[in-house]
């Protein structure tokens, strides 16, 4: 973990693959949130138009938005900045920048892709007041799931489809909250991506990645500096 940050870009192998079936793209970065301010953009979304680029992808745009999940503000900022021809946006943030994103581009059916996985770490994912939650489980799947994230929206955190025992679109095991999974479903269904979903490899979650003993040493020891300091 650099800085505090809360994210960090995929691999160039992921990023290829991901950006494979995809063109005409337009990034939006997370430019601050829980870091130092020490530089006045992050070089993060910079980077990933460099590997679009160099994919041979057309990149219709780019901006960064400071604090991202404040959904209210970043609905203001992207106002008309999306080009006509856009088939797709890639975010580089944690989880719920992506998140909030794809709830803005829901209206346009433009398919929403992150390009960083969220560092794991313990706190709270976000700046914003929002509903929206970040499982920081070091291996974003929101790609797959068309930004919806199955580790938290799904009570049962499935990644590889529904459980069978929701009732009317409701939760069995919390009958006041849609069902996750039949959301994603609806969501990829509008997008015309139901057979990309379906010819997904199984997921497998590595919770190796997830090292909550470093990541509470690391915390500590911020905490301990601020004190000291």
């Amino acid at each position: 973990m650099e800085d505090y940050t809360k994210y960090r870009l995929k691999d160039r192998s992921e990023l290829a693959s991901v950006l494979s079936d995809t063109d005409h793209l337009f990034v939006v970065a997370c430019n601050k949130c829980f870091k130092e301010f020490t530089t006045e953009n992050e070089p993060d979304g910079a980077a990933f138009v460099k590997i679009a680029e160099e994919e041979g992808k057309s990149v219709t745009g780019s901006i960064r938005v400071d604090f991202l999940c404040n959904k209210t503000q970043t609905a203001r900022t992207l106002q008309d900045m999306i080009p006509e021809g856009t088939e797709s946006i890639f975010v580089v943030s944690c989880g719920l920048g992506v998140q909030t994103i794809a709830d803005l581009a829901r209206e346009k059916q433009i398919p929403v892709f992150t390009a960083a996985n969220s560092l794991n770490y313990t706190g709270y994912h976000g700046m914003a007041l929002t509903e929206k939650k970040c499982g920081a489980c070091a291996q974003c799947y929101l790609n797959v799931t068309g930004g919806l994230c199955p580790i938290v929206d799904c009570s049962k955190s499935l990644i590889n489809g529904q459980c069978g025992g929701a009732k009317n679109g409701k939760c069995e095991v919390d009958p006041e909250k849609d069902c996750a999974w039949e959301n994603i479903y609806r969501r990829l269904e509008k997008q015309g991506r139901l057979e990309e979903f379906l010819g997904q490899p199984v997921q497998l979650r590595d919770y190796s990645k997830v090292d909550f003993e470093y990541i509470n040493n690391y915390v500590t020891s911020l905490r301990q500096s601020l004190l000291d300091g």
